[in-house]
């Protein structure tokens, strides 16, 4: 995954399979999120302790960037991101599916030699077509490898995406009418996370398995911001689901109390 770091070498690696430890906790690929009671009384993820998770997740654990902001724990960004998923009447898979099918397509490349490996990027592909909606894609590799905050054997994340869509001119309309309170750069900030996603090739993985989009970092793969990019909810149906309400659900962050950390 590029967070962070990692050498493609000339081939993808087979991901291991993760054993059946994954199995006690209430996975968020199932046709619902999992909620509130299920997810307080977990104690690990695939064998590993909670505690040990968020450790390892804050800035400064295996990553520098941190996969969960330092506010933030994995309980508290599960919790938050099963709520927008149901608020906007999807499940994890369907919003993990559109990033495998851009890490297929990359996969694919490399397996073929489509890979530059001099630039260590990937110009085979720059768009897509998904939905209806022009999807703008940039990849590339980098130099180490990053570690997985879950004991699930996905230790060579190497990759980094970018993947943005243009908003039209009706949509840009209805977010300056809909949230005219906002100043100018808040309406910034808030276009820049719904169109657009930096993101690796660990994370579609981590919503499927677990529902774990990451927290508020640079890394997080919004679900909101999936969802729109990919043409699986329009703005409209995004602003009926979090109704005057899109620039706090893209930018507040999972905070939990100190006490429960």
């Amino acid at each position: 995954m590029g967070h962070h770091s990692g050498n493609a070498g000339e081939q993808r690696k087979e991901r291991p399979a993760v054993d059946d430890r994954r199995r006690g906790f209430p996975c968020a690929g199932s046709e619902r999120p999992a909620f509130g009671e299920e997810l307080d009384e977990a104690q690990t993820i695939t064998g590993r302790a909670i505690a040990e998770i968020t450790r390892l997740g804050r800035p400064g654990g295996l990553s520098a960037s941190g996969f969960m902001a330092a506010d933030e724990d994995v309980i508290s960004v599960l919790k938050g991101d099963n709520r927008l998923v149901s608020a906007m009447k999807l499940i994890h898979r369907e919003l993990a599916r559109p990033l495998f099918h851009v890490w297929n397509m990359i996969g694919t490349d490399l397996d073929l030699g489509r890979w530059n490996m001099a630039e260590h990027r990937w110009k085979n592909i720059q768009s897509v077509r998904y939905h209806g909606k022009t999807v703008l894609l940039n990849a590339g590799d980098t130099k180490g490898s990053q570690k997985s905050i879950f004991e699930d054997g996905f230790d060579d994340g190497s990759f980094w995406i970018e993947i943005n869509r243009e908003l039209a001119a009706d949509e840009k309309a209805f977010l300056t009418e809909k949230y005219r309170h906002l100043t100018s750069g808040q309406r910034d900030v808030m276009v820049k996370r719904l169109s657009s996603l930096r993101t690796g090739e660990m994370e579609p993985h981590y919503i499927m398995w677990y529902g774990f989009y990451e927290g508020h970092t640079s890394w997080r793969t919004d679900p909101v911001a999936i969802a729109f990019i990919f043409g699986l909810r329009s703005l409209e149906e995004l602003e009926k689901a979090f109704p005057g309400m899109l620039y706090e659900v893209l930018t507040k962050h999972y905070s939990t109390e100190p006490a429960d950390r």
